[in-house]
């Protein structure tokens, strides 16, 4: 895996449409737009915005910094901090979904044993 601006991509520099090197493309240092932030009055997003973020030079050149157009954080890195941050709410769901399901396991087997002891009581 290779890290680039803490972006965890695979194959990203080999990639001859946004490899730094390889100037002569319009994706040339870009990332894909699933790393673009997208902006609050934004209805479509701008498949776009990506380009040349990794540009020698964008951000003096832009007037812009890149982390406020692109997430540089991995997708892994932000679910790991969700899942910590909500941990509770994820616990006590998992906790109830299984606490009604194994009790609903109880009753199907406790209606089920019922269910043989009627029966065995007209075979007597």
């Amino acid at each position: 895996m290779i890290q680039t601006n803490k972006i965890s991509l695979i194959g990203f520099r080999k990639n001859g449409y946004t490899a730094v090197e390889d100037v002569g493309s319009r994706e040339a240092c870009g990332v894909p737009f699933s790393c673009c932030k997208q902006k609050p009055n934004e209805a479509i997003k701008n498949k776009q915005c990506g380009y040349d973020v990794r540009k020698p030079g964008f951000n003096t050149l832009q007037n812009l910094n890149a982390t406020l157009i692109i997430n540089e954080r991995g997708c892994l890195g932000a679910l790991e901090d969700w899942m910590e941050k909500n941990m509770i709410p994820i616990a006590t769901y998992i906790f109830v979904y299984f606490f009604f399901h194994i009790l609903g396991i109880c009753f199907a087997q406790n209606l089920r044993a019922d269910i043989f002891a009627q029966i065995s009581k007209w075979r007597h």
